[in-house]
């Protein structure tokens, strides 16, 4: 504390109760008033799609960093189709309105790829701010997230890392986030299935809207 903002006691002078109940009062008062902020700003920020992601977030100054836990599984699962390249994209998050820096992003995942004809098919997987084409390749904002990284039929893992921190505008549409796949047809022997579960963390700052 400083004398700013109590009455110093001086020495010697009876420790009164009334003078370090009133200095506790206002530190009580203030501690409320930032948990409310903190509890107002994670409840009005953080948009999960609901159905595959649930989000966590720590809070430190205009720092946040949101996890989500990831469950692209059975009805949500990414689900390729044969006799052609293909890609497909799920939306996992949207960011609030305004233009946002994302400092870093790391996912850590397990993935369960499924042929239908049980034949051997890399399957490339990212996260981006778009959708993925129907095509296998994933570029530019299909995988300006996490970069495109190839995993391999039946169950593999799914670590990668955001290559460096970058700016999106949210302030005309919010910027979300999409899990993306995508296979070539000449190696993928049939349909293919692809379950994601784990976590995609994200720190980021709002930098404001207009």
């Amino acid at each position: 504390m400083t004398t700013e903002y109590h009455t110093p006691i001086t020495t010697g002078a009876a420790a009164a109760a009334a003078t370090f109940n009133a200095v506790f009062a206002t530190l009580d008062t203030q501690i409320k008033a930032n948990t409310d902020l903190l509890e107002t700003w994670a409840a009005d920020d953080e948009s999960p799609v609901e159905a595959v992601a649930a989000a966590t977030v720590s809070i430190i100054g205009v720092v946040k960093q949101t996890t989500l836990t990831l469950d692209l599984t059975d009805t949500n699962e990414i689900s390729l189709a044969d006799g052609a390249d293909h890609g497909a994209g799920v939306k996992i998050y949207d960011f609030p309105a305004g233009r946002i820096l994302i400092l870093g992003a790391v996912i850590n995942c397990t993935t369960a790829t499924e042929n239908a004809t049980e034949g051997a098919a890399t399957v490339d997987l990212a996260v981006g701010t778009a959708t993925a084409a129907d095509d296998a390749t994933l570029t530019s904002t299909e995988a300006n997230l996490i970069p495109s990284t190839a995993t391999d039929t039946g169950e593999d893992t799914w670590k990668a890392a955001m290559a460096a921190s970058a700016q999106f505008d949210g302030t005309s549409t919010a910027v979300a986030l999409y899990v993306n796949a995508g296979v070539t047809d000449a190696i993928s022997s049939g349909a293919v299935a692809v379950a994601i579960t784990g976590t995609l963390t994200v720190t980021w700052i709002n930098l404001g809207d207009y």
